[in-house]
């Protein structure tokens, strides 16, 4: 039984999710529970059930609750709780698979009944990503006591799941270093579908694509993807791109990303970046792909924090395996190790005039090499690298 508040009808879901439990149906037989929001059930509800029907998935879902804090999260709990239980009846359960801390907490309740095998796939550390995030307020009285809560279930789960996944190699070393009796862990990063994510592209869908956004073929192109939260620092990716800029006068940014344009506009105006140079737009996430086949680099900075260590950006596998270097900052996850040690991009030490003057001209002068970039990541980002890992996982807890 695999438990996810996150929506298999959501692009994180689609992406992040289903793969991989699809790939795991041909040889475990699969139940997820997930929590839908409307719009995007209405949207792409019978998608999801043509694949979960093909590949023979019991699919439970609840309506995801929000807009009442508090309560709202509380709801999604007890009904996550309910379900897990009624499945729990129906199936002979070996493994519950939970997948962040709320089912986690679920299964290892349901585990003393049924007896069954928890997996903590904790993804990162879920109450202080809240707290990091303006989520919860730890001035607020009753959010404190809740983030003492999930810290406490947290600890718990640590040494008394049955086996723990994180996303990255730093966030493991953490907890080792923590958690004396933690069970045996494995590191599954965010990785993607090759299948899905290939070069070289049609050439002459690109050039069309080009066209279509009003690129010109001698253009460098620095390519931003996906939403742009809080814990994005989207100004200081364009202080870099101003420095990126003044030593290549023909850099664009393309930004595909669906937050609002004019946000994004007033974040360009402030680093004194010329709206002229900004393309944005949004993508399917069926034609992400040829998106970043226009790119010469992606780029990602994001807030470090305590649980910077466990991130692992998605957007830095989809533009490896498409053979595109990355610029990130230093600090998130097992990036800056990645970087290093494998010339996979430019790492940017702080937000100094003279570091990302100095990162931008690494960019420009560096000759990266996309075979390269992309059997790095076919080796350790791939979607097939995953679905190895997690089915040895599964062994280990049904032997």
């Amino acid at each position: 039984m695999f438990m996810t508040i996150d929506g298999l009808t959501d692009p994180l879901g689609q992406s992040q999710v289903l793969p991989y439990l699809v790939g795991l149906s041909n040889s475990y037989d699969i139940t997820i529970i997930s929590f839908e929001k409307e719009e995007n059930y209405k949207k792409n509800k019978s998608i999801i059930e043509e694949i979960v029907q093909k590949h023979q998935i019991n699919w439970e879902w609840n309506s995801f609750k929000s807009g009442i804090p508090i309560y709202s999260q509380f709801s999604n709990f007890f009904a996550l709780y309910k379900t897990a239980k009624k499945v729990s009846k129906e199936k002979d359960l070996k493994i519950i698979h939970a997948r962040s801390l709320v089912p986690a907490i679920i299964g290892s309740r349901l585990k003393k009944t049924i007896h069954a095998k928890l997996l903590f796939d904790m993804r990162g550390f879920w109450a202080d990503e809240r707290v990091e995030g303006k989520i919860w307020s730890l001035q607020n009285p009753i959010f404190k006591r809740i983030y003492k809560y999930f810290k406490k279930q947290e600890a718990i789960l640590m040494e008394s799941a049955d086996h723990l996944i994180t996303l990255t190699e730093n966030a493991k070393r953490f907890i080792q270093e923590n958690y004396p009796k933690a069970p045996p862990i494995e590191v599954i990063p965010c990785c993607v579908n090759t299948e899905k994510f290939y070069f070289p592209r049609d050439v002459n869908k690109g050039k069309e694509l080009k066209r279509s956004l009003k690129i010109n073929e001698s253009a460098f192109v620095l390519l931003y993807l996906g939403s742009l939260g809080t814990r994005y620092k989207l100004n200081e990716m364009f202080a870099f791109f101003k420095e990126l800029k003044q030593l290549n006068n023909e850099a664009i940014f393309l930004i595909v990303s669906r937050t609002d344009t004019e946000y994004i506009h007033q974040k360009a105006r402030e680093e004194e970046v010329e709206v002229d140079d900004l393309i944005i737009t949004h993508a399917a996430s069926t034609e992400v792909p040829d998106y970043i086949s226009l790119a010469n680099a992606s780029i990602f900075f994001i807030e470090t924090g305590y649980t910077s260590k466990a991130v692992s950006p998605t957007k830095k596998a989809e533009a490896l395996i498409m053979g595109k270097p990355i610029v990130a900052n230093s600090g998130i996850g097992d990036t800056d190790e990645f970087i290093l040690n494998n010339e996979l991009g430019v790492l940017i030490k702080d937000y100094s005039k003279e570091s990302l003057k100095e990162g931008a001209k690494s960019l420009l002068e560096a000759n990266f090499k996309a075979d390269k970039l992309r059997n790095f990541a076919l080796e350790n980002l791939s979607l097939q690298r995953a679905l190895t890992s997690y089915s040895g996982v599964y062994h280990k807890l049904l032997s």
